[in-house]
Formats: C-alpha cells, structure tokens, sequence
C-alpha cells in the first residue's frame, strides 16, 4: 500500500507484473549476469522491477535518487548497467548521464504517467505480455555463493559511493535472519511501514522479505511526521523498522500522543 495515495498492489499483481516484465525484458536482450540499475523513490513499481530482474538471473542495483551527475556517472562506470528504471523525480538526470554512456542502456521508467513520450514505462511494456505467472520458470542460479544479486552502494562518506556486491547466498542468509523470531520476525499476519530507502541495505532487506514472507508493506517516500502517525493508526502497522532520528521524534513529540500505536 502506498501511504500517501492509498493505491495498492497485490502479492498476486506483483507476481503477474514482475513476470510479465522479465517475458518483456528477456525479449529484449537481458540475461542472467546483466545488471539493472533503479534509479527512484519508494514506489510500488520498484519492486516488480526488482523481482523481474533477479527472476531473470539478474543483479539489481538500487541507487540513491539524490545522486548527482558526478556520483551518477562514477556508479554507471563501475556497475555499467545494460537496463537503468528511472522515476519521474531522477528523469532528467538519468537521461542526460546515460546518453553519455558507450553502451547506451536500456532506459524505462518506473512511474505510469512520463513527461517525455519517447520513454517507455513498465505498464508500457508488460501491456502486451500474457504470461502465466504459474507456469513461469525463472533463471537457475548454479552457484549461488559466486553470483551476485544485488550491488548495494556504500554511503560514500569518504569519496565516491562504492559497490558491495551480495551474492543469491547471501540474500537468502538476510531473508532467513530477518523472518527468524530472534531479529524482526516478519512474518505472514504482520503489517510493516517500510520508509527506510530501497536503495539501502534496510530497507531493501526489510522489503524483501516481506515479500517473501507474504505480508503487508506500508510503504512511505519519506518520513513525514503527520503521514506517520496517521499510517500506523489506520493499518494498525505491526512493526517500523527505524533509524535512530525518528526513534527520538516518537519519544519526544507531542504530536505522538494523539495517536494509537498499540498495534
């Protein structure tokens, strides 16, 4: 669910969605090994091209939509992404340092309403597949300690973000850790408000198990104090994976009271 707009998406669309768009994104070329890069916002699209990518055998590469040109650039250098999925808030950049690049990736925006024509989006592209999400058969990893799945950049406080590369392996370690009843224990009743970024390690773990687990994600652009409160009592949210700064607004403003946080 989208916290903001209320508009939602079904573990069932995401699966239909996702694998409509690997059909799609093989047709044009992807394979096991290629490298997506996501280039937005916390959005409801970012995970069906997350899914669609690592069903293919790819490996997702979330990126901060605060970089600037130069971060860009030095990410698309070292990564070099054969797909980059975009918002409408990182178009304009995104489109100007890929043109750049030698081998001109594949450019597709996340977001249902673009600015520019000329530029596909998912619901574009999916519109005209028919798969049977049931009867799709995703890639076969054979060495899923040697392979990666996601490049995670580092936060870059000494220089220019760096890319920490996790194997399937190790996806599958996060996911058993963070549904195990000893960490968070996600698991199939709970109800989680997720505004940790995708594009960190958090956040990205957080919603993939989630998913996996099958239970319900709130999900937040970013934090807004009001937007907050309001979310956890109408979904009567479960769980909020935090980060210290928000843990003192809960402690300390009064805004707090007002609402029930007993779920």
């Amino acid at each position: 669910v989208d916290a903001k707009t209320g508009k939602t998406l079904t573990n069932k669309e995401l699966l239909e969605k996702s694998v409509n768009l690997a059909v799609a994104l093989e047709k044009k070329g992807f394979k096991t090994g290629d490298i997506a890069a996501i280039s937005s916002e916390n959005q409801l699209n970012w995970f069906v091209a997350a899914c669609a990518t690592m069903f293919l055998g790819g490996c997702v590469a979330p990126l901060n939509p605060g970089y600037v040109e130069r971060e860009l650039q030095h990410f698309f250098k070292i990564s070099k992404p054969k797909i980059i999925f975009f918002s409408r808030r990182t178009a304009s950049l995104i489109q100007r340092v890929a043109s750049s690049q030698p081998w001109l990736p594949e450019l597709i925006q996340l977001d249902d309403e673009v600015d520019d024509n000329k530029i596909l989006t998912i619901e574009e592209i999916i519109s005209s597949e028919r798969q049977d999400p049931y009867r799709y058969h995703s890639a076969i990893i054979d060495k899923p300690s040697g392979q990666e799945v996601v490049i995670l950049c580092s936060s870059g406080t000494t220089g220019l973000p760096k890319g920490v590369m996790l194997s399937h392996r190790n996806m599958l370690a996060a996911i058993r850790a963070l549904s195990h009843p000893e960490f968070t224990s996600i698991y199939r009743e709970s109800v989680i408000l997720v505004l940790l970024p995708f594009f960190h390690g958090y956040g990205y773990g957080t919603m993939i198990t989630t998913i996996t687990e099958n239970a319900q994600a709130i999900v937040m652009q970013s934090f807004e104090p009001k937007l907050f409160c309001e979310t956890v009592q109408k979904y009567q949210v479960s769980m909020v994976p935090l980060v210290p700064p928000i843990m003192v607004f809960l402690a300390k403003h009064p805004m707090v009271s007002h609402y029930d946080f007993g779920s």
